[in-house]
């Protein structure tokens, strides 16, 4: 009781030290910035920062990423969440299905959920649903994009009381459509990005916050990396977008689901980001040998129990089997993941070995950090490289003593593999040079040497 009086003291005492809020015009979004700009004039800014007319007319949309659901204060993490959109040319009501849209979420390698839209008909993971296109389900998901026909013929916009969005100053538009729908806008009054829509649906008010904007070379885009989705105040779930694509051809039968319809073609999923990745600890996990291990243990893993196997000499079949039921027996060892991924990933399995990947690579598994680093690097799994990526991960494997990844990194940082790269991978030479050294007390390999002693003259 002392000690929550104390803080208490200690509360009331910053309190009293406080200055309380100043005059309108000193504080954020309580009075409206640039009032003489018109609500059309704000829209206009946001489309030009979004993208200009390449984002206010696009013909598709494919994103991927993960999802956090929320339900009773606990959170459940699907590890591929995935949207594909084919847009419509024109919008009468903002809040019923149009186009054509689909909408995946997996946990653990499993469907939760599974609805689409083909223009015409709705489907879930069963099939068809007898339900209409302002049905209660698509007007909880359709509202954002009546932002892009705001300036049509047909439809009205109008500016509403500034505010803030999580910290920032922002415009507040609402447009209303042909069909007297109204959906509202936040609008960053800085630099017009779109930081919130808001719109009534059969579940209560929704709003929808978007946040870590990023976009692509040669892509007039502005992607939100985060979208926090709200009803009525309480927040339902959040997507994390962590890779999108513009423009590209989308079959017509993406849009059908259930019976026999055919599933699209899944690459790797996009990895979890580095804030997830733990630091590995041997002792945490039982090494007793399992088929698994006999199977498809790694021989230059370092964490391998075992001799391992070659690529040429594995029973793939044999292997993935073992593998998952190795798993299911120890969910939580990633040595038995990182082998039920590398036995799915040689058969071309990407998208069933992704979780165990992923499992492997959280856990910070050294051999999985160099191995999904050099697949992100290259793109082996049929997505596009990411160099930056895939190097940062190659780090981390350096610095965790994979000895590919103690030479591997200082070899493509000196190729120029990580030119261009932003906050990550790190290019510290003093790093490099200690990786070098590490290496070189590893393995008394002439060739490797060799390779060592060319890579310090090039650092």
């Amino acid at each position: 009781m002392r000690a929550l009086a104390s803080l208490a003291c200690l509360a009331v005492a910053a309190c009293a030290h406080a200055a309380p809020p100043g005059d309108p015009a000193s504080i954020p979004g309580a009075m409206p910035a640039a009032a003489e700009l018109s609500a059309e004039e704000i829209v206009a800014r946001a489309h030009a920062a979004a993208g200009g007319a390449a984002w206010v007319r696009p013909e598709t949309l494919r994103m991927s990423g993960y999802g956090i659901f929320y339900r009773g204060g606990a959170a459940s993490v699907h590890d591929r969440h995935e949207m594909w959109r084919v847009y419509p040319t024109e919008k009468g009501d903002a809040h019923a299905a149009d186009g054509k849209v689909r909408i995946d979420s997996f946990k653990d390698g499993a469907p939760v959920f599974q609805v689409a839209f083909d223009g015409a008909t709705t489907y879930t993971e069963d099939g068809p649903v007898a339900e209409a296109a302002d049905s209660s389900r698509w007007q909880a998901n359709f509202g954002f994009g009546v932002i892009r026909f705001a300036l049509d013929d047909g439809y009205a916009v109008r500016r509403e009381g500034d505010d803030l969005v999580d910290g920032r100053a922002a415009h507040i538009v609402v447009v209303t459509d042909p069909a007297g729908g109204e959906t509202l806008f936040a609008i960053a009054a800085d630099d017009y990005a779109i930081l919130k829509v808001g719109f009534d649906t059969p579940r209560g008010w929704h709003e929808r916050i978007y946040s870590d904007f990023y976009s692509k070379e040669d892509v007039d885009w502005a992607q939100p990396g985060r979208v926090r989705l709200f009803y009525n105040g309480v927040k339902a779930n959040e997507v994390i977008w962590t890779d999108f694509e513009v423009d590209a051809p989308i079959a017509d039968e993406i849009f059908v689901l259930g019976g026999d319809a055919p599933e699209p073609v899944e690459a790797f999923a996009a990895p979890d980001p580095f804030a997830e990745i733990q630091v590995y600890e041997r002792a945490a996990h039982d090494r007793t040998e399992t088929e698994c291990d006999r199977l498809a243990g790694h021989p230059s893993d370092p964490e391998k129990v075992g001799d391992g196997v070659e690529r040429p000499d594995m029973d793939l079949e044999a292997a993935i089997a073992a593998c998952v039921a190795a798993v299911e027996a120890d969910p939580g060892n990633p040595r038995l993941n990182y082998q039920a991924a590398r036995a799915h990933g040689y058969a071309g399995r990407h998208a069933e070995g992704d979780p165990y990947r992923v499992a492997a690579l959280n856990a910070g598994y050294p051999q999985s950090l160099f191995v999904v680093g050099y697949i992100r690097l290259i793109g082996w799994d049929g997505r596009p490289a990411d160099p930056c990526y895939g190097g940062e991960l190659i780090r981390r494997s350096a610095a965790a003593g994979r000895l590919a990844g103690l030479v591997g990194f200082p070899h493509y940082a000196s190729a120029g593999m990580f030119e261009g790269c932003g906050a990550y991978p790190a290019v510290d030479a003093g790093e490099m040079a200690g990786f070098l050294d590490r290496a070189d007390e590893m393995t008394d390999d002439f060739y490797q040497q060799l390779l060592i002693e060319q890579l310090r003259k090039a650092l």
